[in-house]
């Protein structure tokens, strides 16, 4: 009875209350709760991971450390607007930087994001940090980058967008020293504010790496796991090698990969696409083992269209034609400009575009040349990849007076005699 009096007691001083004092909300969180949640850093860090590599991971961990974001975001391009399709397709890129992620501590803070992928098309980055502003409305977003790509940041669609809503967050890449970019072109900025991550970070090219891929050369600044997958999902050109070498002698194999990569070398510093290049390089002599008398009975049944002089003064020339079709027939080409650069290579054609100039020169130049010219011409194209053509034309053209083998093609406007020894 007792218990039921107190009962109903409080039950009356608490409808009393409620009569007289307005209803107050409950505070079950602080009132800045989601907005202390909000203000923390974010990092984006964007790029095409083409392959994902140990300088990548270096420049994470520093950002980690030194910024202590809540979250940092590391997005693949679908396309770079600067590069060409990259030759391994997004899906195969971003599972491969998941891998590298691995060795980025505290992994938890680090993600890998399909943004961009997810819209299949080239973004921009001020498309992407506006995403995650949207996502961390009151958040201050880093965006990181090596020093190398900051001296090509007046090129960026949009700076100021960019700039207005991130702060560019630098790491130095030995080889790229800082500048002063006060000069660079375009009035939308005179002036690249950053911030200067601590440290420099080792000089690794994706570039050179993706080169080195393409023509089997390994290398310790790609992850262990990485490696592994590349190898499972036979990427960067990993099986049509294998065919490759079935085809070929020992020889002629390690010739193709030694024009692959003087061809992707050149391309680069060229204006070209260095895996387009690094294609045509090894596949350009598919066919140049066949013989004599097959490829006379392929160009036949195949119904290469090949000039007069190829099928009389000199068959092996063929060569060049018929591995411009086993690349398109077998190994599934279908770049017009790679297979015209494979079967320009040894002949030679009037107005030859980049590609076919580079093919042509890298083949004759290549590493594994043992004539002395080789190298001269190899760093000759390296400076001026017109100068380096001629050169090599006057070299068959010596080479092919004292074989006197005549052949027919033109180049660079003139009667070229070229040769079908075994040496060119």
């Amino acid at each position: 009875m007792v218990q039921r009096l107190g009962i109903r007691k409080h039950k009356n001083i608490l409808k009393t209350t409620l009569n007289r004092e307005p209803l107050k909300p409950l505070n079950r969180e602080p009132d800045n709760f989601f907005m202390e949640q909000a203000k923390d850093d974010i990092i984006i860090y964007g790029g095409s991971f083409d392959p994902p590599h140990k300088g990548h991971t270096a420049l994470l961990c520093a950002a980690l450390r030194e910024i202590k974001p809540r979250r940092i975001y590391v997005v693949p391009a679908f396309q770079s607007p600067f590069k060409d399709a990259a030759p391994v397709s997004f899906l195969n890129r971003f599972n491969m930087l998941k891998l590298s992620l691995g060795a980025v501590r505290p992994i938890r803070t680090t993600r890998a994001s399909r943004f961009e992928g997810q819209k299949k098309r080239v973004t921009y980055t001020f498309e992407t940090i506006k995403h995650f502003r949207r996502l961390h409305p009151g958040a201050k977003i880093y965006f990181l980058l090596g020093s190398d790509c900051l001296a090509g940041f007046w090129r960026w669609k949009n700076r100021r967008g960019i700039l207005k809503n991130a702060v560019l967050l630098v790491g130095a890449r030995r080889g790229f020293p800082f500048k002063n970019y006060s000069n660079l072109p375009g009035s939308a900025v005179r002036r690249v504010p950053f911030r200067r991550l601590k440290g420099f970070f080792p000089e690794i090219s994706s570039t050179s790496l993706r080169v080195g891929l393409l023509t089997g050369v390994d290398s310790r600044f790609i992850a262990a796991p990485v490696k592994r997958y590349i190898r499972q999902k036979k990427l960067y050109f990993s099986k049509e090698r294998r065919f490759l070498k079935q085809l070929l002698t020992p020889a002629r194999y390690v010739h193709s990969l030694s024009v692959a990569r003087l061809a992707a070398e050149l391309a680069a510093l060229h204006g070209e696409s260095p895996q387009r290049a690094a294609l045509a390089g090894l596949l350009h002599d598919a066919a140049r083992d066949f013989g004599e008398v097959r490829l006379m009975r392929y160009a036949v049944s195949k119904k290469l269209k090949i000039p007069c002089f190829a099928r009389t003064a000199a068959p092996i020339l063929l060569h060049s034609y018929a591995s411009a079709e086993v690349a398109r027939g077998r190994f599934g080409v279908r770049d017009k400009t790679v297979l015209r650069a494979i079967a320009l290579h040894t002949s030679g054609a009037a107005r030859m575009d980049t590609l076919s100039k580079i093919i042509y020169v890298a083949d004759l130049a290549s590493e594994d040349r043992k004539f002395s010219q080789a190298k001269k011409i190899a760093r000759l194209a390296r400076r001026d990849l017109d100068e380096a053509f001629l050169a090599a034309n006057y070299v068959k053209l010596k080479y092919a007076a004292k074989r006197q083998a005549v052949v027919g093609g033109k180049s660079s406007g003139r009667r070229l005699q070229a040769t079908g020894s075994d040496s060119m």
